[in-house]
């Protein structure tokens, strides 16, 4: 078990592995922060940058190159900290996205996840009922939409994801948390 650092304002709220490294990621949304511990519950490094303090990250990814791509459901946008190969622990930052309902817009982004196997990122676009598809390089290749097979056909919101790699697809925590979703991987919704 790893204790996590008793400050005040304190919230963990998602966190990743990082499989080729061995190293876990944590986003704090309470202090702003990401911190990343080894296996061993050891604290390896804080990115507590001023970027991050106004971020508000609330959902966190790790591509296999150590990219860190997270999510502010609170500013409706996504900031990528891509590592430089020259110094340990620096990172280049570079912001994704803007509030709104376009194809390379967020509202309210929640759960993230990465497609290790082709490195496509899954992005539950919450505030949109959707979910969004984008190529490692930060393009949105294609939009699944999710509305449910009633006679209502209601919109869905998407909370949490998860791919899902021997069935190749997506698994989504959905609305309050009251259903589980699975998305064909190719789907358009």
């Amino acid at each position: 078990m790893i204790s996590l650092q008793n400050k005040n304002e304190t919230q963990p709220i998602d966190l990743c592995l990082h499989h080729d490294s061995s190293t876990i990621y944590v986003c704090d949304v309470g202090r702003n922060v990401f911190e990343v511990f080894d296996m061993n519950g050891k604290l390896q490094h804080v990115i507590d940058d001023q970027t991050t303090k106004k971020f508000q990250p609330t959902s966190i990814a790790v591509a296999y190159d150590g990219t860190i791509i997270a999510a502010s459901h609170f500013n409706h946008r996504l900031q990528m900290y891509s590592p430089d190969i020259e110094e340990n622990y620096h990172y280049k930052q570079y912001k994704l996205g803007t509030p709104g309902h376009n194809i390379h817009e967020f509202y309210y982004p929640a759960g993230i996840a990465i497609d290790y196997h082709e490195g496509y990122l899954y992005v539950c676009d919450r505030g949109n009922f959707r979910i969004k598809v984008l190529r490692p390089e930060g393009v949105c290749e294609r939009v699944i939409d999710l509305v449910s097979y009633d006679e209502k056909q209601s919109p869905i919101a998407p909370i949490q994801i998860a791919h899902q790699k021997l069935a190749d697809q997506l698994v989504c925590l959905v609305d309050k948390g009251e259903a589980i979703c699975f998305v064909t991987k190719n789907s358009d919704g």
